[in-house]
């Protein structure tokens, strides 16, 4: 879950090539990554508020997390403060980041 490969960034998806830039923005020159997915895609910005990731970032930002490190920190089972979540809350933020895919391959595709 770390990387994203049907993001088309890692591995074209089916019938179409490499994506090197996020299709779903509006300025067509970001570079597409999870993290990008993940921090600043403006097409899952509603996504993003309703699972909880907005206010995760909001709060790392706060504890002053580097925005380099609030992605591995997200993924890894981490609160802002560094200590490790409940398995649950953990798992919770996967199936965030499957909502936040698909959320994305919809605007994008």
């Amino acid at each position: 879950m770390l990387e994203q490969p049907p993001l088309g960034h890692k591995r074209p998806l089916p019938g179409l090539a490499r994506r090197f830039y996020c299709p779903a923005c509006r300025d067509r020159r970001r570079r597409l990554t999870c993290r990008h997915v993940l921090e600043e895609c403006t097409a899952v910005r509603a996504t993003r508020m309703k699972t909880g990731i907005t206010r995760f970032l909001g709060d790392c930002g706060i504890a002053g997390i580097p925005r380099a490190m609030r992605y591995k920190t997200f993924v890894t089972g981490r609160a802002p403060d560094l200590a490790m979540l409940p398995i649950k809350e953990h798992l919770a933020r996967g199936g965030a980041l499957m909502e936040l895919q698909h959320s994305w391959l919809e605007a994008a595709l």
